[in-house]
């Protein structure tokens, strides 16, 4: 069994959201993270969350990246907020 698909079968069992990155060493702190992006439709920003907004997250071939994009994986663990806007969006907390 696969690693992707061990964590997805993981994720399930136990009710959490999954979220897989691939590493590159093309790969920017804001493909994890997510960005602000503009909406044209109501004239405000918008916040688009990466992948590092779930409950599990598989990083894939991390040691291939650059130190920089690896950083936002770690950055939350240490808090409960996470750049680039200080917003929380709700993951949900589990306690063992």
């Amino acid at each position: 069994m696969g690693k992707t698909s061990l964590a997805k079968a993981l994720a399930r069992a136990m009710q959490l959201r999954f979220a897989r990155v691939q590493f590159t060493p093309d790969l920017l702190p804001s493909d994890v993270i997510g960005s602000t992006v503009w909406n044209a439709g109501d004239g405000s920003l918008e916040f688009r969350p990466g992948p590092v907004f779930t409950n599990l997250l598989l990083g894939d071939e991390i040691n291939r990246a650059s130190p920089r994009p690896r950083r936002p994986c770690s950055s939350p663990w240490r808090s409960t907020r996470s750049p680039p806007t200080e917003r929380h969006d709700g993951c949900r907390a589990r306690s063992w």
